[in-house]
């Protein structure tokens, strides 16, 4: 029989998506999402009992006692919910790979992870389309006056007022050059918009969207 892999995920995972994961191998991969009160504690939620909050973490415990493999979020929260049951390391012996939801792996620095030999992965890059997007929507919401529109729709009421142009308006990014470029690339569509960045090493890239 092969061996079984235990896959833990840490945040409300679609079931879909669970499936896609399982079926990698089904012979031997396990899926586990973490239930909603395990989620919460994860992100912070206060318990009205000490009692309540130690119960919920025994279980977030046992979970992540079985994983091979953890997959989500990383944050001072979930060191925090191990408050009282030793370190997360104590209850994964049996841990041999994280895979991040962030494109960065710094909040897991010191942590005693990647200096025991445990593979770290991140999703670099996933999220450059969706912030792209967003970005795009942000400066057209403001160019458009859409929270003055927004409030007056919530008073029934018609108004009157004046919006502006991103035509012939300069974006400045700052950040991840991969991300920085991915995030000017819903500019191209506005007409005379120009976009200039540069990382966090100071260096310069630039790119003119007509």
């Amino acid at each position: 029989m092969a061996e079984k892999v235990h896959v833990l995920v840490t945040f409300a995972l679609e079931p879909e998506l669970v499936e896609e994961i399982r079926a990698v191998d089904p012979e031997r991969i396990e899926v586990e999402v973490l239930g909603r009160d395990q989620r919460q504690l994860l992100r912070g939620f206060k318990y009205p009992s000490e009692r309540e909050r130690a119960a919920v973490a025994e279980g977030l415990h046992g979970a992540f006692g079985q994983a091979e493999v953890v997959f989500g979020f990383w944050g001072a929260e979930l060191h925090q919910a191990f408050s009282g049951l030793g370190s997360i390391i104590e209850a994964a012996p049996n841990l041999r790979w994280i895979q991040l939801t962030s494109a960065g792996a710094d909040r897991l620095l010191n942590s005693g992870f990647i200096e025991g030999g445990i593979t770290v992965t991140t999703v670099s890059g996933l999220h450059a389309t969706p912030i792209g997007e967003y970005v795009l929507a942000a400066m057209l919401m403001f160019a458009k006056g859409a929270p003055r529109f927004m409030r007056a729709q919530a008073r029934h009421e018609w108004v009157r007022y004046l919006p502006t142009e991103l035509r012939g308006k300069t974006v400045g990014i700052v950040g991840r050059p991969s991300m920085a470029r991915r995030r000017s690339t819903p500019t191209r569509s506005c007409r005379r918009l120009s976009c200039t960045g540069c990382s966090a090493r100071a260096t310069t890239w630039c790119c003119a969207c007509h």
